[in-house]
């Protein structure tokens, strides 16, 4: 084990200073918030422990991993503390309340398009960043500091952006818990965002803009997410759905990316194409590197030029957090270069983490963060030998020179070298992110390993597309929409093959969530495997795949075996009624609840349990509040069975869940 990780020695600090950030994360919860006297004693002890490491030269290799823990749970000390007497905590209590808020937008409002049955709904989320609040019954603001969560049933107008002080009213309180413990726990990611607060407002009137941001560097990013759609969309259909799904690729626009539209990509696990992350990153960094080393520019200049772009499109596209971690490694890496220092894929992933868990450690409570980071570590632990030993198969006789090959031959080398790469990436992402998967979306999806072949290849051809629009837009419109009808046919067959995938037999299905220990034995069961295959000479390739599928095939079977648990769930809907039963392997739903909670927990919840055929479905009334979300569960669930009370429906509800079921 020590070979190990003396070839990635910045694992061990990243490992220490993660422990003590999880540690302190488990510590202050359920509004257990540490006081000032807490952030004191923590900031006390690290720095005895630093003083110790330096003067103590025996002991220097403990105390110093004890100064990385310390390190770890002082920061979440420091920021989970109620420090201030203005804090929001300290003003408002777990009783909703009726109030009037004055703070300052923080970042750009999302927009999000739900698709039902009698037509779209609109939903818009805004971050205020508060600094006085006024409850119903008081006549004057109080100084209150804190992050709250806005939400508003509608489109807001433009002049609500980024840095606009504003003035709004609404019901304020804490997140609703989830209905059921099985379900994604929302509250849980808004605390890591340090979000405490959910205010609910109802109508524009609500909303008041009271100064303007007269701040360029917070209007520069609209304006140019506008200008780049007004360039992409020459020559082409705006509203068009491949257009717009262009954009979002592009630019991270996340409002075309609607239930209805952003489903295939989840059942297929090639979501994450539309987030600002490291395939867009890394391409646009490349892409401009090689640009410079055409017109003959030292490597280590290029670097230095293509860093600060690298940063300011991150910004432009709205600092979303995958685009932040992906620009923070590949600088890790690119500094690497300029530097001329020998560069390790796990070694700059671990040193991005720890840059970034320094100045957030709530990142890593986030799904986003944890499975980019999985991602990458996966291909550098399996994806990256696999390949190596491919190329050494694969590659023709090197004792015969390249040029005395037939032309066809080396192109059939090629091609095999790059066919496997796309396998090895695309099969060591799926192995190492399929627990975590499983953990927060309830869901294993075997054709990713299949999609991400066809897919990923297509999305660096939009991208290229969109580059190629963009730089071209200056000097030819004809080139500009070129380019855009080419990224356009290419999203179009992104699309199609897509759905196409999501029909195959067993391309995706849903299990219960795995428990914590699942999860964890399997990612113990790969560090081993890992280490016997690089340490031991017995663990041959086809031992160690072997052993691969032996460990998936485990987890899936006792995650699938866990599903078939006798229950009897009576889910606490707002509005309708619904009842889950299983019993002996049998899977019965009796009533559906409103159409209203569909989306949002009556299929939720299904998934959650790992139903995925409902073997009866049983509608005991005819109104909406009983039987209204039948139509779409049929769209989601094959249901065997259908029982009503009555032979003729008496209500248009019903009426349509017995066609659709």
């Amino acid at each position: 084990m020590s070979i190990f990780f003396r070839k990635y020695p910045v694992l061990i600090p990243v490992c220490l200073y993660s422990l003590g950030v999880i540690s302190a994360w488990n510590i202050y919860r359920d509004d257990n918030w540490p006081s000032v006297v807490q952030v004191f004693l923590c900031f006390c002890t690290s720095f005895l422990i630093c003083s110790i490491t330096i003067f103590c030269s025996r002991l220097k290799s403990f105390f110093l991993s004890l100064l990385l823990f310390t390190a770890g749970f002082a920061n979440v000390t420091w920021r989970h503390a109620v420090i201030s007497k203005e804090d929001i905590r300290n003003i408002l209590d777990n009783n909703p309340k009726i109030v009037t808020i004055a703070g300052k937008i923080k970042g750009q409002p999302t927009l999000k398009v739900f698709n039902e049955t009698k037509g779209s709904k609109t939903n818009t989320s805004v971050y205020i960043e508060i600094f006085g609040v006024k409850l119903q019954d008081s006549l004057e603001y109080k100084t209150a500091q804190g992050l709250i969560f806005c939400n508003f049933p509608g489109i807001l107008p433009d002049s609500f952006s980024d840095g606009v002080i504003v003035k709004v009213n609404g019901l304020i309180k804490r997140p609703d818990q989830p209905i059921a413990e099985e379900l994604f726990n929302i509250p849980e990611i808004l605390r890591a965002k340090g979000i405490w607060f959910y205010l609910k407002t109802d109508t524009l009137s609500d909303w008041e803009v009271v100064e303007k941001s007269n701040s360029w560097f917070k209007e520069l990013p609209k304006k140019f997410i506008s200008s780049c759609m007004s360039i992409l969309s020459r020559g082409l259909d705006p509203d068009s759905p491949s257009t717009q799904l262009r954009y979002s690729m592009l630019l991270g626009w996340r409002t075309p990316l609607t239930d209805e539209v952003s489903r295939p990509f989840m059942l297929t696990g090639t979501m994450h194409i539309f987030a600002i992350s490291g395939l867009h990153i890394v391409l646009i960094t490349e892409t401009i590197i090689a640009l410079f080393r055409i017109l003959r520019v030292p490597l280590n200049i290029s670097g230095l030029i293509t860093l600060p772009l690298t940063w300011i499109y991150s910004w432009l596209t709205g600092w979303q957090a995958s685009a932040v971690r992906a620009a923070v490694m590949v600088s890790v890496i690119v500094a690497g270069r300029i530097l001329k220092r020998p560069s390790n894929l796990i070694n700059s992933l671990a040193f991005a983490a720890f840059i970034i868990l320094l100045f957030d450690p709530f990142q890593i409570f986030l799904p986003s963060f944890q499975l980019s980071f999985l991602v990458v570590i996966g291909i550098g632990i399996f994806a990256i030998p696999i390949i190596e030993y491919s190329k050494k198969l694969l590659s023709p006789n090197p004792f015969i020179p390249s040029s005395y090959l037939p032309k066809y031959k080396l192109r059939v080398y090629k091609f095999i070298n790059n066919l496997v790469q796309g396998i090895a990436i695309s099969a060591a992402a799926f192995l190492i992110i399929m627990p975590m998967i499983a953990w927060y979306f309830y869901l294993v999806t075997p054709i990713n390993f299949i999609a991400n072949l066809f897919i990923v290849p297509l999305a660096l051809l939009v991208i290229i597309s969109g580059l190629g629009s963009l730089i071209c837009s200056v000097c030819s419109n004809f080139l500009t929409e070129l380019f855009n009808n080419s990224g356009w046919f290419f999203m179009f067959l992104i699309q199609k093959i897509i759905d196409w995938f999501t029909h195959w037999p067993y391309a995706y299905f849903y299990i219960s969530k795995p428990t914590f220990l699942m999860v964890v034995t399997y990612y113990l069961g790969i560090i081993l495997l890992v280490y016997l295959f690089k340490i031991k000479p017995w663990a041959t390739p086809k031992k160690l795949a072997f052993s691969i599928i032996f460990s998936i095939s485990w987890f899936i079977i006792l995650a699938v075996k866990t599903s078939q648990q006798d229950l009897i769930i009576i889910p606490a809907l707002k509005t309708g009624t619904s009842i889950i039963c299983k019993i002996n392997g049998h899977i019965g739903l009796i009533d559906t609840g409103s159409q209203k909670e569909a989306s949002t927990a009556t299929i939720p919840l299904l998934n959650a349990l790992g139903i995925n055929t409902i073997d009866y479905l049983v509608l005991t009334h005819g109104d909406q509040l009983h039987v209204s979300a039948a139509e779409e569960i049929s769209k989601m669930k094959k249901i065997r069975k259908l029982y009503t009370v009555q032979n003729r429906p008496y209500s248009s509800s019903l009426a349509k869940a017995m066609t659709q079921s």
